[in-house]
């Protein structure tokens, strides 16, 4: 006979059977949700398409950033040459200018006509008129674009020192010649000075624009 204890003994022992049992029959969907078959290859998935996405945005936002960084380097070196072009232009037609107006002056110019001469004389005050006017934005922009080499900004000041002084020498002896005519040689020191110069900037700017190019085109190499 068992007594009251022995069958609770016995159905504490048939509960711990049970619980080992229902733990032995788990299915396999009990796992962790993110364990699951399906959840697992749609996650592998959405990984894949997320690192590639992110490899081909930062592939193309490294393309794109190259690209602007040459296309802003093209930029500066043709606004580097137009600044070039700009002081070539100015200081020629100024040169050309003030020889023209040193002949005036000393009677150089005499056997053409009236309507000729005076049309030298206007386009001469033209010239003078546009370096007065350009020489401050041109020195500006030569600032901009040659400004990091010193040699060639105190070139550039040697230049237009010599420049004015040829100008202003060729102003001065025109006003005197309308009541006598100046020597043949008149202004030729200013001349030669403005020339030299001139020169010596041409060359010093070529100098330094093959360099900005030369390093431009190491980069993309």
């Amino acid at each position: 006979m068992f007594t009251e204890t022995d069958k609770q003994a016995a159905l504490a022992d048939e509960k711990f059977i049970a619980e080992i049992l229902k733990i032995r029959r788990r299915p396999a969907e009990e796992k962790k949700w993110w364990e699951a078959p399906h959840i697992t290859s749609a996650l592998t998935a959405v990984l894949t398409v997320a690192v590639t996405t992110f490899a081909t945005y930062y592939m193309q936002a490294r393309l794109k950033s190259r690209e602007y960084e040459l296309a802003r380097q093209d930029l500066r070196l043709n606004q580097a040459r137009d600044a070039m072009v700009t002081v070539y232009d100015l200081m020629a037609t100024l040169l050309k200018g003030t020889e023209d107006r040193t002949k005036v002056a000393s009677g150089q110019y005499d056997a053409l006509s009236d309507t000729v001469l005076s049309g030298i004389v206007d386009e001469t005050n033209k010239i003078d008129a546009r370096w007065r006017r350009e020489r401050e934005t041109t020195e500006a922009a030569l600032y901009l674009y040659f400004g990091d080499d010193q040699n060639t900004m105190a070139k550039w000041l040697t230049t237009r020192t010599h420049m004015q002084a040829y100008a202003d020498c060729a102003e001065r002896i025109y006003v005197q010649s309308q009541a006598k005519r100046a020597p043949r040689d008149a202004c030729t020191r200013e001349r030669l000075a403005a020339d030299s110069a001139f020169a010596a900037l041409r060359d010093a700017l070529i100098v330094m624009y093959r360099t900005k190019l030369g390093a431009s085109l190491s980069t993309r190499s």
